[in-house]
C-alpha cells in the first residue's frame, strides 16, 4: 500500500551514510536509483541538504517502507527516525 505516483514504484531509495574520512565530503542524502526492465539507468538527489560545505546536521543510515507506504530513514548522527510521505497538491 502506497501513495506514492506510479513512477516510483520500480524504483529504490538508498541512503548515503556519508563520509568521515575524506578530504571533501560525500553523501549524508538520499537518493532514488531509477529502473527500467529491473536494470538501473539513472541516479538522482531525493533528499539532501544533510551536508553544507563541512558542515554535518543528519547521518541517514537506512530506508523502509512502513506498512501504510510512507518512508522511514533512520538517523545514527541525531538518533532520529524520519517520516517521508507523498502528498498530492
Amino acid at each position: 500500500k502506497t501513495n506514492w505516483p506510479d513512477a516510483y514504484k520500480s524504483d529504490a531509495i538508498v541512503a548515503l551514510h556519508g563520509s568521515w574520512n575524506r578530504k571533501e565530503p560525500a553523501g549524508y542524502q538520499l537518493v532514488r536509483v531509477k529502473f527500467k526492465n529491473n536494470q538501473p539507468y539513472a541516479v538522482e538527489d531525493f533528499i539532501s541538504g544533510w551536508l553544507r560545505g563541512y558542515r554535518v546536521t543528519a547521518r541517514p543510515v537506512d530506508v523502509i517502507v512502513g506498512k501504510e507506504g510512507a518512508l522511514y530513514v533512520s538517523d545514527d548522527m541525531r538518533g532520529a527516525i524520519y517520516r517521508v510521505s507523498y502528498q498530492t497538491r
